[in-house]
């Protein structure tokens, strides 16, 4: 009987502190997040028309990377994973990228969100194994492709530069880094280019 009464307390004990918890911390406040339904989460119903600017890029890319040497000719290409998702209950993007080889693999990751005050995105990339300080890059759509510009940072100082997302679609896109000789430089000189196919989406 005493074991009865003591499962008895333990459940309701349960049920009052999952109650609790649900008032502190609203199911709504999450319910778009990345899930084993929704694995790369969902666009808030609420959210600014802009987030639309990445609906095609959201999913998993598998893509072929290739970087401009010291010696001015390009590398073999190399894979790279390419995973894109909603972020913030559905109001903000975040990618994250693997490349390199089995042994030897690199990382980065970029949260992107929009400033509706100066109506435009704000990207912060991170790569711990090309920079130890993030790089922040600013833009938006122009005739359907992403255009992003900012500093990369280095030892010897910034170096302007511009990120092009091109050919998007629901299969894929392409994107192309490429360095400014000034802050008015439109044109460039492309450092990296990437070619990414969909093998995984929403």
């Amino acid at each position: 009987m005493k074991t009865q009464i003591f499962f008895i307390i333990f459940f309701l004990i349960t049920i009052c502190a999952s109650s609790q918890n649900e008032s502190i911390f609203p199911e709504s406040w999450s319910v778009n997040e990345p899930s084993k339904d929704n694995p790369y989460g969902k666009s808030n119903s609420n959210a600014i028309p802009q987030l639309k600017d990445y609906d095609k890029l959201i999913g998993i890319c598998a893509c072929k990377s290739t970087r401009l040497q010291p010696d001015g000719k390009w590398s073999d290409s190399i894979a790279l994973k390419w995973r894109w998702k909603y972020i913030m209950n559905g109001n903000g993007v975040q990618d994250e990228g693997w490349y390199g080889d089995k042994n030897n693999v690199s990382y980065f990751t970029s949260i992107r969100v929009y400033d509706q005050v100066n109506k435009t995105w704000y990207v912060t990339y991170f790569s711990p194994n090309l920079n130890n300080e993030p790089d922040t890059w600013t833009g938006g759509v122009k005739s359907g492709n992403i255009i992003l510009k900012g500093n990369i940072k280095t030892p010897t100082g910034d170096i302007p530069s511009i990120l092009t997302f091109s050919n998007i679609s629901e299969k894929g896109f392409d994107w192309e880094g490429k360095i400014l000789s000034s802050e008015e430089d439109t044109t460039g000189n492309s450092f990296w280019k990437i070619h990414c196919k969909k093998i995984g989406s929403k």
